[in-house]
């Protein structure tokens, strides 16, 4: 006690002088101590044991790993660390207490800093100078309640409405690119690397504070957090993933979380297994029943923890946790690990219905059926070159759709109750097109892969070179069937490479793709020698010639090929479709076009489509309710001919 009576009165200047410095695990190698701590006996056994469990999660390919963090390591100069395992991509979630990543992380990345204190120093002094006191490491609070106010910004720059910790932690990773003080914080390196951070008692921290300032501000229109969401999330991560593994330092409410969610995953009726690989640093004493100190083999009981590969470290984690991390960081087994990105993909594999009331042709809820289709609103607009408001488009097609009559007389039933059609919910798109259309692939990805049908409603014409990345990726080769008024085969327009200009031309940057169109009347001189020079991959039925076509050919050309249709709705004649950027005479009647969409659902195998170019026009709904009833009618000729 001899430092307490040394201490006495300072300026807040004197107490606030010695910052803490974040250790840097690629600065030193600890694989050496690590092996000669297997040698030994008690901690540091447990250590060198703790340390090989984390490489062999790192060494399976099909582990998913969660980093759980609670107490205040990040405060105490291992905030680095956890910075660290994120950007070498050591782990690929992340469970955490508020504290954790708002008042220290977030804290910190706003320029602030924790420093260097004394468990003895005398408490009411403190409190007179404002510094609060995490054991001995103080945080200026008129600094952190800086913090607790740049939350309540973010909030109030959001849409009101619910939010999962996972999803506001994003923003607050977007906030900080562009207004960070100290970079590389671990919010803004898991943003970098898609690294979802869920905080399940997010407000127990300066967050709270800040969204009760947001909702106080705003009691009409105000965000919320809603956690019962982000536990099925984080569940969900859990279901898909094909083994896991947990990397916990101390316990608490994220420890709980993430082991909890073999358990929501069985009673949600999904076969899981439980965490294969299971490492925990704590300070706390199994004897009191609390869930930060109970051990991974109490946890097994529970049929959370598989006991094969656990490892309890009962120390103080910044003492042997930059050991396993410098240890794992050198062993290089993260070299060869593939990227999960589980809050890109998240979404994408857990696709989202509207309700079969709300979703195309209105269907009765009551109606239940598996789905053949997912319908994708993806209204982007950013390179239309004329008229605008192609980014309703999606909306206006859903709304048409349920005006639609249900009984198709030409093929004698119903064909939704044949097919099953689902709509995706409609989602925000990101402002970058190459952001954007990378999205939109793997979506369409997602869908492939569950083995249905893709159809998406744009939006411009740029959609279709995201839309069929995953088709050219799946198939050996695919042919366009390509509907529009325009070639659509310009390098670039106006300096964008992916303009709706030149949507074909993106398509044939890939190799295994060939393009038959239908309806072209415009094409520039620029286009002409490409043009030329693919004439064996693209072939035109060009709208001049349209008495003169001889539909034979075109079912030669397309006989048992993988056929993927874009339908930019300009092809249709401006008599039959003046609803769109650029609307043509001289184009395609209804009646003709069926014609080649029968040609191709008898002759080929359509695996996807997309609609797009349609700009509704407000008191004019026969235009929407004409591209609804064109996607009914694709889809019914796909799988009923």
């Amino acid at each position: 006690m001899s430092d307490k009576k040394n201490l006495g009165h300072n300026s807040k200047k004197d107490l606030l002088k010695n910052p803490v410095e974040h250790i840097d695990i690629t600065s030193f190698d600890s694989r050496k101590i690590i092996s000669s701590m297997e040698k030994m006996s008690f901690v540091s056994r447990e250590t060198a044991n703790a340390a090989k469990i984390y490489n062999e999660m790192l060494k399976d390919k099909n582990c998913t790993i969660f980093l759980t963090l609670a107490g205040s390591t990040s405060a105490a100069g291992c905030m680095n660390i956890y910075r660290d395992l994120v950007k070498f991509n050591m782990v690929d979630a992340i469970v955490a207490t508020g504290a954790s990543v708002i008042d220290m992380d977030f804290f910190e990345a706003l320029g602030f800093k924790h420093y260097q204190g004394s468990q003895f120093h005398d408490d009411t002094e403190l409190r007179k100078n404002y510094i609060d006191r995490i054991y001995d490491t103080y945080i200026d609070e008129e600094e952190l309640q800086i913090c607790d106010k740049k939350i309540c910004e973010i909030a109030d720059s959001l849409e009101p409405k619910s939010y999962t910790s996972r999803e506001f932690i994003h923003e607050m990773g977007k906030f900080l690119k562009k207004n960070s003080i100290k970079k590389n914080s671990l919010i803004e390196t898991a943003y970098d690397n898609d690294v979802p951070i869920f905080c399940p008692a997010f407000t127990d921290s300066s967050a709270g504070f800040g969204l009760v300032i947001h909702q106080e501000n705003n009691p009409e229109k105000h965000i919320t957090i809603d956690s019962i969401r982000e536990f099925r999330e984080l569940t969900e991560i859990k279901i898909q993933s094909k083994g896991s593994g947990l990397f916990m330092i101390g316990g608490g409410v994220p420890k709980n979380f993430i082991q909890d969610t073999v358990i929501c995953a069985e009673l949600l009726g999904k076969n899981v297994d439980m965490h294969k690989y299971a490492v925990q640093i704590t300070v706390a004493d199994s004897r009191d029943g609390a869930c930060s100190s109970s051990t991974l083999k109490e946890a097994s009981s529970w049929g959370k923890v598989d006991v094969t590969k656990e490892q309890m470290v009962f120390a103080e984690a910044t003492s042997v946790l930059p050991l396993i991390a410098s240890d794992a960081y050198h062993k290089g087994e993260w070299k060869n690990r593939e990227k999960k990105k589980i809050f890109k993909n998240f979404w994408i594999n857990k696709l989202k219905y509207l309700s079969n009331k709300n979703g195309f042709l209105g269907i009765d809820n009551q109606f239940n059926f598996k789905e053949k289709v997912v319908i994708v609103p993806f209204g982007l607009e950013k390179t239309v070159s004329y008229g605008g408001g192609t980014k309703n488009g999606p909306k206006e097609i859903i709304k048409a759709s349920h005006q639609v009559e249900l009984y198709d007389e030409e093929l004698n039933c119903e064909p939704y109750k044949k097919i099953g059609i689902k709509t995706l919910k409609p989602f925000k798109i990101d402002k970058d097109i190459k952001k954007a259309l990378k999205r939109l692939a793997d979506i369409n990805k997602s869908i492939l892969e569950k083995k249905l049908f893709p159809m998406t409603f744009g939006g411009e014409h740029s959609i279709t070179a995201g839309c069929i990345n995953p088709f050219v990726k799946k198939f050996k080769k695919i042919c366009l069937l390509h509907f529009d008024a325009h070639a659509d085969l310009r390098k670039s327009y106006k300096g964008e490479k992916f303009s709706h200009a030149s949507a074909i031309r993106r398509c044939l940057d890939n190799k295994n793709v060939s393009v038959i169109s239908f309806g072209i009347r415009n094409i520039s001189h620029g286009e002409l020698p490409f043009l030329k020079k693919n004439s064996s991959r693209i072939k035109i039925f060009w709208a001049k010639d349209k008495s003169k076509w001889d539909l034979n050919k075109f079912k030669k050309y397309i006989k048992n090929k993988t056929v993927y249709i874009t339908f930019d709705v300009d092809g249709f004649d401006s008599s039959i479709m003046p609803a769109t950027g650029t609307p043509e005479p001289g184009g395609l009647l209804w009646d003709e076009t069926l014609n080649i969409i029968k040609i191709a659902a008898k002759n080929s195998k359509i695996v996807g489509a997309d609609i797009n170019e349609l700009s509704p026009i407000k008191g004019f709904n026969c235009y929407n309710f004409l591209v609804a009833k064109l996607a009914y009618k694709i889809i019914a000729y796909k799988f009923l001919y």
